[in-house]
C-alpha cells in the first residue's frame, strides 16, 4: 500500500483509482451484453448448427480409416489366405497394417482415381450401346 505526504498526492490517486474503475465498468457491461447475446436461444442453435458443420470432416476420416482397415484386409487375404504358418501370419499382418495405413493416409486421391475409372467406364458403356 502506498503512502501520501500530502492530500494533493492522495486526491490523484483516487482520481486516477475512479478512473480505472469507470473504464472497467464499462467494459463489464459490454461483457455482458455479450454474453447474454451468446446465451440467446437462437444463436445457440446456430452455433451448434456450425460446430455440426465441422463433424462432416469428422465422418470424412471415419470413412477413410474405415476404407483403410478394409483395404487392409483384403490385401492380407489375397498375399497371404488364412495361414498356419506363424511366420506367414506376421507377414499378413505387417501387409495388413501397411495397406491399411497407406489407404488411409491417400483415401482422397484413389476415391478421385477410382471415381475417374467409373466415370470413363460408364463412358464406354454408353458408346457401345450407341452403336448397338
Amino acid at each position: 500500500m502506498e503512502t501520501f505526504k500530502n492530500s494533493q498526492d492522495l486526491k490523484n490517486a483516487i482520481q486516477i483509482l475512479e478512473e480505472k474503475q469507470a473504464v472497467e465498468w464499462v467494459l463489464l457491461q459490454e461483457q455482458i451484453k455479450l454474453t447474454s447475446e451468446n446465451l440467446k436461444p437462437f444463436n445457440v442453435l446456430k452455433k451448434t448448427i456450425q460446430s455440426l458443420g465441422s463433424t462432416v470432416d469428422l465422418k470424412g476420416d471415419t470413412l477413410n480409416a474405415v476404407l483403410g482397415l478394409g483395404a487392409g484386409f483384403v490385401a492380407k487375404r489375397m498375399t497371404v489366405g488364412t495361414p498356419v504358418n506363424p511366420l506367414l501370419k506376421i507377414i499378413g499382418a505387417i501387409i495388413e497394417r501397411v495397406v491399411s495405413s497407406k489407404v488411409s493416409q491417400n483415401a482422397d486421391s484413389i476415391k478421385s482415381v477410382v471415381g475417374n475409372l467409373l466415370t470413363r467406364r460408364g463412358s464406354k458403356q454408353e458408346a457401345n450401346t450407341d452403336k448397338e
